[in-house]
């Protein structure tokens, strides 16, 4: 057992200096031509980033994801960006608004909870248009909102609490908790519709 754990420590340690390196050169990538720039982007996004999603290291995968989104669709991301930076106001006001009425909810049933809201990142949103065949005028969940409580049971106790106070959307549930992520991640996800915004818990 000691030699497997220490030969799977040397690779996550390997893996670790492999993303950082990766994301170093995808921040140069504009220096390459164009098709030079996409196939070091497919690289990316078939090799390091699942595996920076495995193990667990969300915002270094973040990161590559918007490099190569920037270099296979720089337009569309520019145009998103675009659209984001010009409803900012309008949603941060949103995003508070619904966290107080989370807050709410979670006091209401006797549970400490943290609740913090964010805009999806911009490649998201992209995937989410090209798969719904909508504009991002036209979307419903770019918003994404994280509720943390002090244990198990009070996950569930809040998600029968949302979905009390808000119409659940039909198939959109996921315990990651009785089946966490190969990578440890554990939580409750759920999408739910507020003021005809579904919004991703």
């Amino acid at each position: 057992e000691i030699p497997l754990r220490l030969v799977g420590s040397e690779m996550c340690i390997r893996d670790r200096v492999k993303l950082a390196d990766r994301v170093h050169n995808m921040s140069t990538i504009e220096h390459h031509r164009p098709d030079k720039q996409r196939s070091i982007a497919k690289e990316t996004m078939d090799i390091y980033v699942p595996i920076a999603n495995r193990l667990g290291l969300t915002t270094l995968k973040d990161r590559l994801d918007d490099y190569c989104f920037q270099a296979v669709h720089p337009e569309e991301r520019l145009a998103i960006l675009g659209h984001l930076n010009a409803h900012q106001n309008d949603l941060t006001t949103y995003i508070s608004k619904v966290c107080r009425q989370l807050e709410d909810v979670s006091r209401d049933y006797g549970v400490t909870a943290s609740v913090s809201g964010r805009v999806k990142a911009a490649v998201s949103i992209f995937r989410k248009m090209e798969r719904q065949g909508q504009s991002i005028d036209n979307l419903r969940d770019i918003i994404a909102f994280r509720v943390v409580v002090p244990d198990k049971g009070a996950c569930y106790l809040l998600l029968g609490a949302m979905h009390a106070g808000f119409e659940p959307i039909p198939d959109t549930f996921k315990d990651y908790i009785a089946r966490p992520k190969p990578n440890g991640y554990q939580s409750l996800h759920t999408t739910v519709t507020v003021s005809y915004t579904h919004l991703t818990l």
